[in-house]
């Protein structure tokens, strides 16, 4: 993240997740907002946008989706670095066991930097 915000967590590649930022039709991944507890000025505000969504249970939204400077991917034993990719703030628990805080778009990993 931008300004030296940097954070961890535990995701889930998930198939089913098919949220795109509406303008760029870029992925969008999911993170607790928790998780990003005063992380905030990692974000690029100027890449500021409100993503439309429906979920099981929930028909239709709203989230906030920040782009963040890179996110560092441990992938199938390497890491994977994406530039700018777009995360959307959930309010709330993403897994009720508590195993995860974060929903990977797939898409994401197939944006990674050359």
């Amino acid at each position: 993240m931008a300004g030296g915000g940097e954070f961890s967590c535990l995701a889930l590649v998930d198939s089913g997740n098919s949220l795109k930022e509406p303008i760029s039709r870029e992925p969008v991944s999911l993170v607790e907002k928790t998780a990003l507890a005063g992380k905030e000025k990692g974000f690029l505000p100027s890449k500021f946008r409100i993503v439309p969504f429906h979920s099981v249970g929930q028909p239709e939204g709203l989230i906030e989706a920040y782009r963040i400077e890179r996110m560092e991917v441990e992938w199938e034993e390497s890491w994977i670095s994406i530039r700018e990719p777009f995360i959307g703030l959930v309010n709330g628990v993403i897994s009720s066991r508590k195993n995860y805080q974060m929903i990977l778009h797939p898409e994401v990993l197939e944006k990674q930097e050359e």
